[in-house]
C-alpha cells in the first residue's frame, strides 16, 4: 500500500520536514528508515471523519514494516456546561458511538495481524492526545492535518495538528 499526499511533515529530534510521497521518501533515506524500525508505539487521533484515513493507512504502513503497535485514540470534548442528567445521556452515547467505530477501525489493523489497541477519552483534544503519548512511552503520533490559507499563518496557531505538533515530545507525522 502507497501512502500518497499533497506533503508530510515529519518531526522528530531533526525538526520539520516536507516531501511529497512518505513511502519514497522513507525508502531513500536511510536515517529516517532506522527510526521507523525503531518506533514501538504508534497513536492515531481520530475524530471519524474521512480524513482521517489517510492517518490510518500510513499507521498501517510503519505497522507493517516496525515492530510497532498502534493505540487509536478518539477525544471527546466536554460540554461545558453545569453538570446536567442530559448533557450527562448525550455524553455517554457520544462515548457509544466512539467506541463502536473505534472497533471497527481496530479490525483493519487487527485483520492484518497488527497489534492495536483504543482509547476513548473526555477532555481537550491537544490536550489529552500529548498527555496520553507522555504517558504511555508514545514514539510518533500520526495524524492528519488542514491546509493553512496563504498569507494567514496565524491561523494554525489554534489547529489541532498545530498544536500536537508543538507540544508532543515524540515524533509527530502530519499529513495532508
Amino acid at each position: 500500500m502507497t501512502v500518497r499526499s499533497d506533503w508530510v511533515i515529519i518531526r522528530s529530534c531533526m525538526g520539520p520536514m516536507a516531501v511529497d510521497d512518505f513511502r519514497d521518501y522513507c525508502s531513500k533515506t536511510e536515517k529516517t528508515s532506522e527510526m521507523l524500525d525503531q518506533l514501538q508505539h504508534l497513536l492515531v487521533p481520530l475524530n471519524f471523519a474521512d480524513s482521517n484515513e489517510i492517518a490510518i493507512e500510513a499507521a498501517i504502513e510503519i505497522a507493517s514494516t516496525a515492530p510497532a503497535r498502534v493505540t487509536l485514540l478518539h477525544v471527546i470534548e466536554p460540554i461545558d456546561v453545569a453538570e446536567d442528567s442530559e448533557v450527562q445521556d448525550f455524553t455517554e452515547q457520544l462515548r457509544s458511538q466512539a467506541d463502536e467505530q473505534l472497533l471497527a477501525r481496530e479490525k483493519r489493523f487487527s485483520d492484518l495481524d497488527i497489534t492495536v489497541t483504543s482509547e476513548n477519552l473526555i477532555g481537550s483534544r491537544a490536550t489529552e492526545i500529548i498527555r496520553f503519548a507522555n504517558s504511555n512511552e508514545v514514539d510518533m503520533i500520526i495524524l492528519n492535518s488542514h491546509r493553512i490559507q496563504n498569507g494567514q499563518p496565524e491561523n494554525a496557531l489554534g489547529k489541532l495538528s498545530y498544536q500536537v505538533a508543538a507540544l508532543a515530545s515524540c515524533a509527530v507525522l502530519l499529513l495532508k
